[in-house]
Parts: structure tokens; C-alpha cells; sequence
């Protein structure tokens, strides 16, 4: 057990598609990892619904795993939904989110520990290996945050850290990348392994569609200016009709009637479409961020009392406190 302040750790880890199975057995060993080194813990794991058969036929083995809680969300959440879902619902001082994919490579408990003791989030990164494709490039020009193809999926967030960024809007990718502003991040080196992970088409895709969703009420606002500029410029236009046909005396018949209703179809569609685009932007950055609204269903093996004796709680009959007898008939006089 490592030596220090005692901490409640979080580690989650979101299903990733692979076989229920092959899951379990890899959070099994993370568990036994984890009770040899930490106090108190609680490992999330995050699962579609639709695979709840494949969880109950995993019974017995999740039955010795301590300090479990799997949450079951809905079939059509993201990965990074899910993610998001399994940070809002932890309880630790401490919250590590973590990959199935990377458990063999990052040490997911040592990750939380240090986050804990440095007060910093701290986002696994992959040195070495071959470079990274022109996507991330892409990726981070379209987003608010610093997409590094060789951030990896494993970061801790302290427990202030965390609800600031569960907080923002841009929770799914704050839970992935570092953001250009606020938070910084400070990046753990990882040796690279030439190990191919699945699905990782589906997952570039999911997070370019996370980050495009993040980022849309600051995609709203410039379509809001830039409509804001097509009506100024429509508005122009009908000003300049009215002074071709009030300056010059030969003007093409119908020129001014078309033109102008051009001008003003123009300037009342740009307009419409700014102040539209202007109160969605700002209802998408008012809505309440349910982090909980997909979950289905939860079940646990959480028992953080075992280690009671060592707090100087006693449970059993005949307990006393300060020297008085809670069971004596006296003590209750």
C-alpha cells in the first residue's frame, strides 16, 4: 500500500466495444492492483445496456471484484458521453479515466496518486513511434483545445479540476484534450507499444463529431456575424438601387422593382437567420449539463467499511464511545 494521505481513488474506464469478458478480466486485475496499493477506490465501468446479458453472465466473476460499479447507459451513447457519464457520477478526491486499450501501457492507479498529490491534471502522452496523422492537425484547428494525436485516453483530474471541467460545455473533450485556455494540463510520458487499437476509425470519427458539437454555439455566434454582415451588405444594396433610380434618368424597366425585392428577401432572411442563430448559441450555453440523463441503470459491490478497525470504529456489539458503554442500560439514562 502506497505511503501518504489517505484518498478516495475513482478510476473509470467506458466500454470500448471489445467482449464484456475480456473487460471484466482486465478490471479484475486492475482491482487486485489497486487493493495492494490504495486504501479506498472505486473502479466505474461504463456499459451500453444492450449489453447487459453478456454483464449477467459475468456474475461470478464480478462478485469478487471489490468496490465495482457498473453503469449501464443507453445503446446510442458515445464513447466520450460515456466517459463524460462515468466522471460525473465518481465520488473520489481523486478521478482517473482510463482505456482498455492503454491499461497495459498506463499505470492507471499511480496516475491518480500523483494527480492527487500534485493537485494537477496530469494527460497520459505517447513519446516515440511513428507520427500522427494530418487529422489532429485539422482537429485543432476547428477546436478550443490542444488536439495532440499522442494524448492518450488515461488523464486524472483532481477532484476541484474536475467539476470545473464537468461544468463547461465542453466537458467530452475537456475529458480528452487540454484546453487553448484555462486548465493546463501537465502530460506523463508513456513509452509508444506497436499495438493496434480497436476501432480506431470509429473513435476518430466520434471525436471529430464530439468536437463539432463542443464547439457549436462559437460556430453559431460567427454564423450569426457573418448573417449579420449579409443583411448590412443586402441593405447596401437596396440604398444603391434607390440611387441609380432617383440619379439617372434611363433605368431599365423592372431593374428596380427586382432589385429591390432581391435586397429586401436578402436582408430579412440574413437577419432572421443571425437572430436565430444568436438564441440557439445561447441555449446550448445555458442548457443544464445532465451528465446523469443516460444512465439505465447501476448496479455495485462498494464497500469502503473494511477498513474501519484501522480508523478506530469499532462495529461490533458492546461498543464504546468515550469510555461509555452504548449497549449498558446506564448509557441510556
Amino acid at each position: 500500500m502506497t505511503e501518504g494521505p489517505d484518498f478516495l481513488a475513482s478510476l473509470c474506464l467506458p466500454a470500448e466495444g471489445g467482449p464484456i469478458s475480456r473487460d471484466i478480466a482486465a478490471i479484475a486485475a486492475l482491482a487486485r492492483d489497486c487493493a495492494a496499493r490504495m486504501r479506498y477506490f472505486e473502479i466505474l465501468y461504463v456499459v451500453d445496456e444492450g449489453s447487459r446479458s453478456a454483464v449477467d453472465a459475468c456474475a461470478p466473476q464480478l462478485a469478487a471484484i471489490p468496490n465495482l460499479r457498473i453503469l449501464f447507459v443507453r445503446n446510442n451513447t458515445s464513447f466520450y458521453q460515456r466517459r463524460t457519464i462515468a466522471a460525473g457520477e465518481a465520488i473520489g478526491d481523486v478521478v482517473a479515466i482510463g482505456s482498455f486499450a492503454e491499461l497495459a501501457r498506463v499505470d492507471l492507479p499511480a496516475l491518480a496518486a500523483d494527480s492527487f498529490r500534485t493537485d494537477q491534471v496530469l494527460l497520459a502522452h505517447r513519446v516515440g513511434g511513428p507520427g500522427v496523422t494530418l487529422l489532429y492537425p485539422l482537429l485543432r484547428a476547428l477546436s478550443s483545445h490542444r488536439v495532440n494525436g499522442r494524448d492518450m485516453r488515461s488523464i486524472a483530474f483532481p477532484r476541484v479540476r474536475l467539476v470545473q471541467a464537468l461544468a463547461r460545455e465542453s466537458a467530452t473533450i475537456d475529458l480528452r484534450f487540454e484546453p487553448k485556455r484555462g486548465e493546463c494540463y501537465v502530460r506523463v510520458p508513456v513509452a509508444h507499444a506497436r499495438t493496434r487499437q480497436p476501432r480506431g476509425h470509429a473513435h476518430r470519427l466520434q471525436l471529430l463529431a464530439e468536437i463539432i458539437s463542443g464547439a457549436s454555439s462559437a460556430y453559431l455566434r460567427a454564423y450569426a456575424v457573418i448573417s449579420l454582415f449579409a443583411f448590412l451588405a443586402a441593405i447596401a444594396y437596396g440604398l444603391y438601387a434607390i440611387v441609380v433610380v432617383t440619379t439617372f434618368r434611363h433605368v431599365q424597366p423592372g431593374w428596380f422593382t427586382t432589385n429591390l425585392i432581391q435586397s429586401g428577401s436578402i436582408g430579412f432572411l440574413a437577419l432572421g437567420f443571425a437572430i436565430f442563430a444568436l438564441g440557439l448559441a445561447r441555449l446550448l450555453e445555458q442548457r443544464e449539463r445532465g451528465s446523469t440523463l443516460g444512465i439505465v441503470d447501476e448496479i455495485g459491490n462498494i464497500n469502503f467499511f473494511r477498513s474501519a478497525p484501522e480508523l478506530n470504529v469499532e462495529v461490533g456489539r458492546g461498543t464504546t464511545e468515550a469510555g461509555v458503554d452504548l449497549e449498558s442500560p446506564k448509557a441510556s439514562r
